[in-house]
């Protein structure tokens, strides 16, 4: 009888040991591919900033749609060249993404909320809230137009690749799809921007985009949206 109770005793601990290493290891895993992720919206951000669009869809599954829209990935390299055309030099900002994971552990959605402008333009109070996001929004959104990129993931192997993209637009009260008639927010904003450069000097590298912010006030310096 008291051999069985040790016995029962080593099997209570032996399971608990068990089941703290699995919870540890698969906390590490987790930790581990969200650097993994993050550093994919890194690079992905060095590609758009060097305008590689091959970089760019090296990232991405076959079978990937940008949304609004659908596109796959023809489309999405046809939009991605003329932006890249018309913008020429810019910079990507943006917080520390937030991912979330599914059960299985095999996808992943990642939220990246970000801004476009010239590259020569700085903004250090950014940088020190890079991993404060919330904060960064509140900096950032006193200036400029903001957009919310929902990646959705997918692992392959022990690599990360994006498998659906959908853009959004902060409009004051809150994030929501571009409405327009084209319901394609890329699409549309490059139609302004080659019928004003057409209609002007279509030599002039030049291209000014007249947005306004959230709070209905003209932006001070061009800014380069997609």
């Amino acid at each position: 009888m008291k051999r069985n109770r040790k016995w029962h005793n080593f099997s209570v601990r032996l399971g608990l040991f068990w089941l703290i290493l699995f919870f540890f290891l698969t906390s590490c895993s987790s930790k581990d591919d969200t650097d993994v992720i993050r550093q994919l919206v890194k690079q992905g951000a060095i590609f758009a900033e060097k305008h590689d669009i091959r970089g760019l869809m090296k990232l991405t599954s076959e079978d990937f749609l940008a949304m609004p829209g659908q596109h796959d990935h023809r489309g999405v390299r046809r939009i991605l060249w003329m932006a890249f055309r018309h913008y020429g030099e810019f910079k990507v900002m943006y917080p520390n993404p937030s991912v979330d994971f599914e059960p299985s552990g095999l996808t992943a959605l990642a939220t990246i909320y970000f801004m476009i402008v010239k590259k020569d333009l700085s903004f250090p109070k950014l940088k020190e809230l890079y991993k404060d996001p919330q904060g960064w929004l509140e900096e950032a959104g006193e200036n400029v137009d903001l957009y919310r990129l929902m990646l959705e993931l997918l692992k392959k192997n022990s690599d990360w690749l994006g498998r659906k993209a959908h853009l959004e637009l902060f409009r004051g009260l809150g994030f929501g799809e571009y409405k327009k008639k084209e319901s394609d927010l890329l699409l549309t904003h490059l139609k302004n921007i080659i019928e004003k450069s057409s209609g002007s000097n279509p030599s002039s590298k030049l291209i000014w985009v007249p947005f306004l912010n959230k709070h209905g006030k003209k932006l001070k310096y061009n800014l380069m949206i997609l």
